[in-house]
């Protein structure tokens, strides 16, 4: 595995609520998950910096994965990371970013919902965390510049719910294939498909090319790139009119990602 797929896999983290103790005593988990989520550096065109906190990060999800955390109304919407140099889980509230329920900017039109998240203070809290950066973002601008289409091996990264994470999380890689994103290119859908496997928890998990080993240097397809970010899976009605799962992931393309962002910015 390539050394950015591992980074891709610390920018990935669980959302969830802790229901208050009246609700536990009811049988309810001390944390219920909702879905997952991924930090992203935007707008930010160069490499690493030495100091992280000097990127602009947003925490990125789906808007239905918000508005299922905003069902529990007496609990904040929580992020559960792994803690660097200990052997197991924290969480903090999304309002101590300075932000309150309201904190979430909500893509009029597509399932994304992204927030304000300063790495400052995540990093203070130990947070094992290396963004994804725009620069390695494939806008429908780069796809068809680079030549990535139907065919290319692509990895999801999340969550799926009811998942025995144990002391740390640590996220689920599925591959998958590029289904048919030329709809998208030519402006008939607003999102592309990977045919592969998605569960109840996979919505806000990042999507990102596969890097192959046999690539040259030079070629884009030997380095891993992000796509978008998983919505839903994909259904289709039998016969006699049963919905069954297709083994197609609805994915949201990072533009949407960037331009709900540049419209709050």
């Amino acid at each position: 595995m390539e050394d950015i797929i591992k980074l891709h896999m610390e920018s990935v983290v669980v959302l969830g609520v802790e229901p208050p103790e009246e609700v536990q005593a009811k049988g309810v988990p001390e944390f219920l998950e909702v879905g997952t989520g991924f930090f992203y550096s935007y707008p930010w065109e160069g490499d690493l910096p030495d100091d992280l906190s000097e990127l602009p990060v947003w925490l990125v999800t789906c808007r239905h994965v918000v508005k299922e955390a905003q069902r529990y109304r007496s609990s904040d919407m929580v992020v559960r990371h792994n803690r660097e140099g200990h052997p197991d889980t924290a969480t903090f509230v999304l309002p101590e970013l300075g932000s309150d329920s309201d904190g979430w900017l909500l893509h009029p039109r597509a399932d994304i919902a992204v927030m304000r998240a300063p790495l400052h203070l995540l990093m203070e809290r130990g947070l094992e965390c290396t963004p994804f950066l725009s620069g390695e973002a494939l806008t429908k601008e780069r796809i068809s510049k680079l030549g990535f289409g139907e065919g290319d091996d692509v990895y999801t990264i999340g969550f799926p719910e009811g998942w025995e994470l144990g002391y740390r999380d640590y996220p689920i890689i599925r591959q998958g294939i590029i289904a048919q994103i030329r709809g998208w290119m030519e402006g008939a859908h607003d999102h592309f498909l990977v045919d592969g496997s998605a569960f109840g928890g996979n919505s806000g998990g990042p999507v990102v090319t596969r890097p192959q080993s046999a690539a040259a240097s030079d070629d884009p397809h030997g380095h891993s790139f992000l796509l978008g970010m998983v919505t839903a899976s994909k259904m289709i009605r039998t016969a006699d009119d049963a919905r069954e799962n297709a083994d197609l992931i609805e994915v949201l393309p990072v533009d949407y990602i960037n331009e709900i962002i540049d419209s709050n910015s």
